[in-house]
């Protein structure tokens, strides 16, 4: 059994990646703990509206970057280095287009500022300015992923987040009250950081840029609305609600975010596999390899929502007193979760297989009904509100993705495979 185990190269891969991406998720705590006990409530909601805004941006510059990236590997005809320098020319591509976005989106917020005569908060500024960086590792991360380097990608994340903790450490241990500062030096060390990176893999690979083929617009779109399905909460409570709702509710997802990362280890893990096994594997083989997968995620991901949900509200408490309502809106966002484990990989395995365009349209009338509902139930229910409209968008399209697997594709990626194969 135990070698049967180790022979399975996704689970080691994913569990290797779930370690490194723990170690992250570990680092961000400790951070959001540090920062939550250094700001005020309030100040700690600006920090976390500006970083979301940071990476609704950088996410959006990617124009879908990792989704043709890894079905570009997939779907290659070279093999080795070529191929890697081929998927690196293709980044190239993005990272140009990306980058004159983001140069507008910045331009656009400081002429806002000018022409309405409205004083900045720096600390929002500072936090907004994150995008430069986080556009940058966002590309390195989708390169690595399509190379199948999932944990080199993750490792860049880590140390971005170690170097955003030993500031945080310094501050608070020497008692240094100067918020604004803080997040400006954040903002300079990660941004130094994630250049020389940037600059290492461009002198091994060269700033050539290579079109890729067919449209990414539906992946550009398709990613596009997956960010603002999870990040638009946020939003929402900064326009309908308070900063110290948003405070809570920041701490939530950071707990619910912990679930996610399980998923996410096999999913980066298989993203472009799945590309090449539907391309060259019979649906027999295809659906095995897929069962293989989902059971892992399960597993895997049950471990943590019972350790969470049992552990949570002392977890909420090392944020503070304050935080505890935290843990009561992460036990409402689990139910969205759970159905969103128990579904399995149906939004790889769908964009992979070409069927991005599907996954496209339903993540914007999930988008949709979460805002609808959000601004709807926010009046009255504040955070529990945006939770409530979160948990229905998520459940809306896990199932509805779900079915369009198993009827077009004939391939149940659920645990309960068996029940279609009798059949």
């Amino acid at each position: 059994m135990i070698k049967k185990l180790l022979a399975n190269d996704i689970l080691i891969k994913s569990i290797l990646t779930m370690f490194v991406q723990g170690l992250g998720q570990l680092t961000a705590f400790f951070s959001a703990i540090l920062l939550a006990r250094y700001f005020e409530v309030s100040q700690y909601g600006q920090y976390m509206f500006g970083v979301t805004a940071a990476t609704i941006i950088a996410v959006i510059a990617t124009l879908g970057a990792d989704g043709i990236l890894a079905r570009s590997w997939g779907w290659s005809e070279n093999t080795g280095s070529k191929r890697s320098h081929e998927i690196f020319c293709i980044q190239n591509w993005f990272f140009k287009k990306g980058l004159l976005m983001i140069c507008i989106a910045l331009i656009l917020t400081a002429l806002y500022f000018i022409l309405m005569n409205q004083t900045p908060n720096w600390i929002e500024v500072f936090a907004f300015l994150f995008v430069i960086p986080f556009f940058i590792a966002n590309l390195l991360q989708s390169f690595f992923i399509a190379n199948r380097k999932v944990v080199y990608a993750n490792l860049i994340q880590f140390f971005m987040r170690i170097i955003m903790l030993a500031i945080i450490v310094v501050f608070f241990s020497y008692g240094l009250h100067a918020p604004e500062i803080l997040v400006c030096l954040m903002f300079i060390s990660i941004s130094v950081y994630m250049l020389i990176l940037w600059g290492k893999m461009s002198f091994k690979h060269g700033l050539h840029s290579l079109k890729p083929k067919g449209s990414n617009l539906s992946f550009m779109l398709l990613k596009w609305g997956n960010l603002l399905l999870a990040q638009v909460d946020i939003v929402l409570l900064k326009f309908f609600s308070t900063n110290e709702n948003i405070a809570y509710y920041a701490v939530a997802l950071q707990l619910s975010a912990l679930v996610v990362f399980v998923l996410n280890a096999v999913s980066s893990n298989i993203l472009s596999q799945v590309a090449n096994d539907y391309k060259y594997l019979s649906h027999e083989k295809f659906q095995h390899k897929i069962t293989s997968y989902t059971r892992i995620i399960v597993s895997l991901s049950a471990i943590v929502i019972i350790a969470l949900i049992s552990s949570g509200y002392w977890i909420t408490l090392l944020y503070g007193e304050a935080y505890t309502a935290a843990y009561y809106l992460f036990c409402v966002l689990m139910i969205g979760q759970i159905i969103n484990v128990l579904c399995g990989s149906v939004f790889t395995i769908l964009n992979m297989s070409g069927f991005e365009k599907t996954t496209c349209r339903v993540f914007y009338v999930a988008l949709m009904i979460n805002i609808i509902l959000g601004i709807i139930l926010i009046p009255f229910y504040q955070a529990y509100g945006v939770a409530i409209a979160s948990v229905i968008a998520m459940m809306y399209w896990n199932i509805y993705l779900l079915v369009i697997v198993i009827t077009k594709l004939k391939i149940n990626p659920t645990i309960f495979s068996f029940l279609t194969a009798k059949r």
